[in-house]
């Protein structure tokens, strides 16, 4: 059996006791002024701050209907989230060796504007009506994740994977989704005006009364979207899409 990281080791020795007394957030503070501090215990913080997250936060899918109830984010939670967000932009904390892991956590309504996760595990996570604007999000996988009325404007999505998520009435206006993948992606009534989305994967997409004008750049294999992107009346395309497809209006 394969052992786990240093810090998977210390994340989870540690987590439960560190729950236990984990119930202000000026604790959090005190972890970011040692991390900041402490470059050799950097990622360890980090890593406990996230298992803390996980395991004060796991989807309940026993909810049913009340999925769409935006609930109130416990402060402790997000000082946690605020933490990791800030420390992760210290010297590439997150490396090609070390990913941060959020898969499966309930954080609806969460606000991680302005802060930086790259690369981070958010697959099968719920952010419905999370703030994410302006956030780095690059390479972070949002695999089977749920985002509906999520709002991330102006946020960096490059190569981000967003494969099969569901991303209805979430706002990407001015985004920058180069390289992103929006396969089997549900973005009804998404608004994606003035986002740059060269490159994006867009097979299966489902477009049905979104908003693209204004977008820039050439999704990859454009041609895809005639067969197999899902758009009607009230999508608003962009105005270059003759551009696209090389053909005059």
């Amino acid at each position: 059996m394969a052992r786990p990281s240093h810090g998977k080791v210390y994340a989870s020795s540690g987590t439960a006791r560190f729950h236990k007394y984990f119930d202000t957030r000026w604790t959090t503070y005190a972890l970011e002024r040692i991390a900041r501090e402490s470059e050799r215990d950097r990622w360890s913080i980090v890593d406990l701050l996230a298992a803390f997250i996980r395991d004060s936060r796991p989807i309940d899918e026993t909810i049913g209907p009340q999925v769409d109830l935006v609930p109130k984010i416990p402060r402790d939670v997000q000082s946690a989230l605020v933490v990791i967000g800030r420390l992760v932009q210290i010297n590439d904390v997150l490396s090609e060796r070390r990913y941060l892991d959020l898969e499966d956590t309930d954080l609806r309504g969460a606000d991680l504007s302005r802060l930086s996760f790259p690369g981070v595990r958010f697959t099968g996570a719920w952010l419905d009506s999370a703030s994410l604007r302006e956030t780095n999000l690059e390479r972070a996988n949002f695999l089977h994740a749920k985002l509906k009325m999520a709002d991330l404007t102006g946020a960096n999505l490059h190569l981000a994977d967003f494969e099969a998520t569901n991303a209805q009435d979430a706002d990407f206006s001015e985004a920058t989704s180069d390289g992103a993948n929006l396969k089997d992606t549900q973005c009804q009534g998404a608004d994606f005006h003035d986002a740059s989305i060269d490159g994006v994967m867009l097979a299966g997409t489902h477009f049905e009364g979104a908003d693209l004008r204004n977008t820039r750049g050439v999704p990859h294999m454009f041609p895809i979207l005639l067969t197999r992107v899902f758009v009607d009346e009230r999508t608003q395309l962009p105005g270059n899409i003759y551009e696209w497809m090389q053909l005059k209006p």
